[in-house]
């Protein structure tokens, strides 16, 4: 188990620098290769790949939302440029894709811990913008990272209520008995 929760954990990091590292030569396509490849990898390895692919593809498209809402506000600032100012670019959705193929496993047992999910996203989150934006990926000044650390902060309390929820029809979409 612990080498499947590992190798989850690295996927998500090598995502990750690519999508930055190519947002930051201005392109999306590093990172979203890698994304894409680390959901086929993962959704081969799963006994129950579809369970799977409707949690990760609906997370996607709230983290995606959300940075789209963050840029709209001008509190975050995406390179490349994109078409439309007000979308958060290819390589955003990538990083929501690869974080949601970790939720379910490698990070799973981090945010069903009630003090922990809080503090990951209060902490982790205005980090990992601080970092790309050394890397020249994305603008991002001190109320846009304090603004990420909240939305983060509840964002991953909520998700990890819902890990640790026991209603019936929550076992049943996020179960483990996917995991190969």
């Amino acid at each position: 188990m612990v080498p499947w929760l590992l190798g989850n954990a690295l996927a998500n990091q090598l995502v990750w620098f690519a999508a930055v590292l190519g947002a930051a030569r201005g392109s999306s396509l590093p990172g979203v290769a890698m994304a894409l490849l680390f959901l086929l990898v993962q959704l081969r390895l799963l006994k129950d790949p579809g369970r799977e692919l409707g949690f990760v593809l609906l997370l996607t498209l709230a983290g995606g939302c959300l940075d789209s809402i963050l840029s709209m506000l001008g509190l975050v600032d995406y390179a490349p440029s994109r078409s439309f100012d007000w979308l958060a670019p290819a390589w955003i959705w990538a990083l929501w894709l690869s974080f949601a193929l970790t939720v379910r496993h490698s990070l799973r047992s981090l945010l069903r811990r009630a003090w922990a999910a809080p503090f990951l996203g209060l902490a982790g989150a205005p980090l990992a913008y601080m970092a790309a934006h050394r890397m020249q990926a994305v603008e991002v000044a001190l109320p846009g990272l304090l603004v990420i650390g909240l939305c983060w902060s509840l964002f991953l309390s909520s998700l990890g209520r819902v890990l640790s929820e026991n209603r019936p029809a929550l076992r049943l979409a996020l179960s483990k008995e996917g995991k190969a």
